[in-house]
């Protein structure tokens, strides 16, 4: 299942508008940094949704490996966004056995009463 079919897009706006201000700015500043990232690392020299496919999987990859501590972590920080989204699609958790959930930090209290008794 593509991310696309999976609906990371939405799920993403979604979460967005859960947010409150601070953290929806923080969010909004990662993927500002991805976007400028490229060129304003030297990576290349173009914005991140101007790359060729192979050249946004090398700007990851050096996000990913950075010397840059702040770099590491807006990578796992994206990582983990878009893990969350992916994993929330129905069919993706189905396929590897979870239970989906759509708005993990808005858990149910029964739910949350299962996991934390």
């Amino acid at each position: 299942v593509s991310g696309t079919e999976a609906g990371l897009v939405a799920y993403v706006d979604d979460n967005l508008a859960r947010l409150g201000p601070r953290a929806r700015l923080l969010v909004r500043l990662l993927l500002v940094l991805v976007e400028h990232g490229p060129w304003l690392f030297g990576g290349a020299p173009h914005r991140f949704s101007r790359l060729s496919l192979e050249g946004r999987l090398a700007e990851l990859r050096r996000m990913a490996t950075s010397r840059l501590y702040f770099r590491r972590v807006s990578f796992l920080s994206l990582r983990a966004l878009l893990s969350m989204g992916y994993l929330a699609n129905p069919d993706v958790a189905g396929r590897i056995g979870l239970r989906p959930c759509r708005a993990p930090f808005e858990a149910p209290r029964a739910l949350l009463a299962e996991v934390y008794p």
